[in-house]
């Protein structure tokens, strides 16, 4: 086929010129050519950019947990008799609050990472020690109803069995990790 005197192409991105439309269409199907588009479109992106470009979908989200969540110590505890009416274990009834919570839920797991809200965000270590210091102040507040049901053996032998169970990160997180780890989050814009 006769090249045209009016056809001509200059690719920007690695410099082959031609002024054949059929040898165009392959440079724009070459591994050269690809591959120097995605490095020019990976360097453009800004975060939480969709680019699409030569059907090379890129998406990236930042996460940032949502700062309009309760804190930690906002969760009230039922009572100590209402658990032990209802036959729910302290922790569960912690998790039962917290996945209510919905968006604003003050606990996270992203990337196996715990993230806590006690009146900012805290990650990792920071998190760890915010939520055992809740969990303890927690069991201190079930003791001390615990003793006022000394008087009565058969609820405190009920309220003893809930109490001495143990409040900690694992049970807290234990089995609504995945919903969990599915957080609220806002994106950056």
């Amino acid at each position: 086929m006769p090249c045209s005197k009016d056809y001509y192409r200059k690719c920007e991105m690695c410099g082959y010129e031609t002024n054949t439309s059929g040898h165009w269409s392959r440079h724009q199907k070459t591994k050269k050519h690809i591959t120097k588009a995605e490095q020019i479109t990976i360097n453009n992106i800004t975060n939480n950019n969709n680019t699409n470009c030569n059907n090379v979908n890129i998406n990236i989200n930042v996460f940032t947990p949502n700062p309009d969540a309760y804190n930690l110590t906002d969760i009230i505890m039922p009572h100590l008799e209402e658990l032990v009416k209802n036959k729910l274990l302290p922790a569960k009834a912690i998790q039962d609050i917290i996945l209510k919570m919905g968006d604003k839920k003050p606990l996270l797991v992203r990337n196996e990472k715990l993230w806590v809200k006690e009146d900012d965000w805290k990650e990792g270590d920071d998190a760890e020690k915010e939520l055992k210091s809740f969990c303890s102040k927690s069991e201190h507040k079930l003791g001390k109803e615990l003793t006022n049901l000394e008087h009565d053996m058969d609820k405190y032998m009920d309220a003893s069995s809930l109490v001495y169970d143990g409040i900690n990160k694992e049970s807290i997180t234990h089995k609504v990790k995945t919903k969990m780890n599915t957080p609220s989050f806002t994106q950056k814009k």
